[in-house]
Order: C-alpha cells, then sequence, then structure tokens
C-alpha cells in the first residue's frame, strides 16, 4: 500500500484513480510471516513493492479497479483483518503523523539487529583491539536473529555474532554483498565470533540495545540505542540514500530525488529510473 501512494503521487493520480491505485493493492496482498529467517522475507517486501508499483501504473494507464476494496463488503478489512472498523483504522487521520516514528533500515540484515549495531557504530569497534563485546538485546530477539555460528551470507543476516564481526572488520553492514558465503566463513569474521556475548535483557524494548565494549588493554566501554530515538531529517535522507545507492546505483537515486524534489509526475516507469539532465 506505501509503494502504490508512493507511485501514485508520482505519477500524479486523482483521488478516484489513487482509490483505485491502492484497492487494486488490496487484491494483491500476500507474504507469510513464516518466510522470516529465509530469502522469502525479502521477497516478501519485493513482492509488495512491486505490487503497489505496478498497480499504481496499472490504474495510470487506465485499468479500472473497485475503489472500495479496502473497507467493502468481502474487502481487504473484512478478509484480512478479520474486521471492518474502517472507524479505528482511520483514528487520528490527518492528526498523527507514523512517518516521524519510521525506523528505517540502515543495514541489510534483520531489523532486530539493528539497534545493536547502532550503538556499536558509536564505540568504532576495531577487531585487533576487542577483547569480548556483550549485546544486551530484549529476549524475543534471541529466537529470530541469534545464530551463532552462521555458515552462509543469509544466516549471518540473522546473527549477532557476524554482523558485529564484520563491522569490527570494517565491512559496510549496509552493502548485500557484505553478506556472502564466503564472507560468513571468513577468518577474520569466525575468528572474532566466541568473543562476542549475546544476553537477554526484558528491562530493553524491542527496539533497545545495550553493547559493552572490553577491549584488550583492559578499557571497559558501552553504549545504548534505541531505533525510536528522534532522528534529523537530513541525518535520515543521508543514510538512506547512501543505502539506496549502494543498492540501486547512484544515478537511479539522483533521478528520484529529483523527480521528488521538484515534484514533476513520472508518465512511466522508465521516467522513474532514467539517469538526470
Amino acid at each position: 500500500f506505501g509503494a502504490a501512494a508512493a507511485a501514485g503521487r508520482l505519477l500524479r493520480l486523482d483521488p478516484p484513480r489513487m482509490s483505485q491505485a491502492l484497492g487494486l493493492t488490496a487484491t494483491r496482498a500476500a507474504g507469510l510471516k513464516v518466510q522470516f529467517g529465509t530469502m522469502g522475507k525479502p521477497y516478501n517486501a519485493g513482492q509488495a513493492a512491486a505490487a503497489g508499483l505496478e498497480a499504481a501504473i496499472l490504474v495510470a494507464l487506465g485499468l479500472d479497479a473497485q475503489p472500495r476494496a479496502l473497507e467493502g463488503p468481502h474487502g481487504y478489512g473484512a478478509t484480512h483483518a478479520g474486521g471492518n472498523d474502517a472507524g479505528q483504522a482511520l483514528a487520528g487521520l490527518g492528526e498523527a503523523w507514523l512517518f516521524e516514528d519510521v525506523s528505517h533500515k540502515f543495514h541489510a540484515c534483520c531489523h532486530g539487529l539493528h539497534a545493536a549495531l547502532e550503538a556499536a557504530r558509536t564505540l568504532d569497534l576495531a577487531a585487533p583491539e576487542i577483547a569480548e563485546i556483550t549485546v544486551h538485546t530484549h529476549p524475543r530477539w534471541l529466537t529470530v536473529c541469534n545464530q551463532t555460528h552462521p555458515t552462509t551470507g543469509l544466516g549471518a543476516k540473522f546473527s549477532y555474532r557476524a554482523v558485529l564481526a564484520m563491522l569490527a572488520n570494517g565491512y559496510d553492514t549496509a552493502r548485500l554483498d557484505t553478506f556472502s558465503d564466503a564472507m560468513a566463513v571468513h577468518p577474520r569474521i569466525t575468528g572474532l565470533l566466541d568473543q562476542i556475548i549475546v544476553v537477554p535483557d526484558d528491562t530493553l524494548e524491542e527496539t533497545e540495545a545495550v553493547v559493552q565494549l572490553l577491549r584488550r588493554d583492559g578499557q571497559r566501554l558501552d553504549a545504548r540505542h534505541d531505533l525510536l530515538t528522534p532522528m534529523s531529517l537530513s541525518a535520515r535522507i543521508e543514510r538512506v540514500r547512501r543505502k539506496a545507492e549502494v543498492l540501486i546505483g547512484a544515478e537511479v537515486v539522483a533521478a528520484v530525488d529529483s523527480l521528488i524534489a521538484h515534484g514533476g509526475a513520472a508518465r512511466d516507469l522508465g521516467e522513474l529510473i532514467a539517469a538526470p539532465d
């Protein structure tokens, strides 16, 4: 739905056609949580984004869809949420702005690892100086992203030990190619795994983590991070742009930036990915 709304805005759909784009997206909703821990999880997100973008483009080209597919009889609310309470769904609309609480994924790994990575970034980890790292995290994450000795790049995406070892060795955890099978078993990574301890802490929120560093010289440092900590718009834009450039290339990012900044309308997908003038 977010992709459909964003693409619809860029395509300058009027309210009736935007309603149709969202309605068309509703009929394509899919993705199961059982895929977590596999490549099916990011596929879910990619499939949702592709469905939203395609729905907006199809409606822009004239495809007709039910504009009340979200709240109408047998629509999304009734069939997917088990109810159809439009009042509750729209409560605070125009007053409560959820974008202010959006937590972007600045690293190419499980969301549960991000608070620890953000905390560790402030400690300026360097592998040769590390005697031990202790991570305190909410207990729920131990069954999600605490693989102790992953042997694949996918497994490393769900491992506190692996991602912190990557960070300590200077690898960019925003890059997809950092999470390769070869990296997962690289001696620089595996040699540090057993020096990283993960501890459940039910005093922490799911968005929080505390990282404690013991250096070989005996110095102890610690850092805490909460993913809900307010972040300046300029800092958020810079980090989202940097990750996007790694994933889809600087030219595409510049083209999308320009389109958003100047309020232009794209007539087709080609304009969204065309190199800037």
